[in-house]
């Protein structure tokens, strides 16, 4: 039976989202374990971790329980079934975390590849297999609100 996970890119004392005093944190919605550890490479300010549930309760707990210090979300277009579900479910973070940053992925690119971000249910759309895109889109905002 599939079990839901949270992996967590660096191990400390048992805590599931220990962060060191510059990190922040990142949740990963989608269903590639290699993405949390790559968005958490030393020195990029982040850490991200991956939770493979695509149980909509066990996500929205996970964001509610982390809400404090929750700033970014990644998640991949359809994780829930269809980018309709996924909405939905982006609609409710964005109430429980209305300051989040919510970036969807798509393995692929079509003409109507950015739904998610069409029906303002995220902020950007990127493709998946650019790990270093979604930092920078995350840097350039952080570096954009400075000013």
């Amino acid at each position: 039976m599939y079990q839901p996970q949270i992996v967590i890119p660096s191990v400390t004392q048992g805590a599931l989202f220990a962060k060191a005093p510059k990190e922040r944190l990142m949740l990963v919605l989608a269903d590639w374990p290699h993405l949390p550890y790559e968005l958490s490479h030393p020195g990029t300010g982040w850490n991200a971790c991956l939770l493979q549930s695509q149980e909509e309760s066990r996500a929205l707990k996970t964001v509610r329980q982390y809400a404090g210090c929750l700033e970014a979300l990644v998640i991949d277009e359809d994780f829930f079934g269809s980018p309709e579900d996924t909405a939905a479910v982006c609609y409710q973070i964005r109430r429980m975390v209305p300051g989040i940053r919510i970036l969807a992925i798509a393995t692929e690119m079509w003409e109507d590849g950015a739904r998610l971000q069409d029906i303002g249910a995220c902020d950007e759309t990127l493709l998946s297999r650019c790990p270093m895109g979604i930092l920078e889109t995350l840097q350039a905002d952080d570096d954009s609100s400075h000013h």
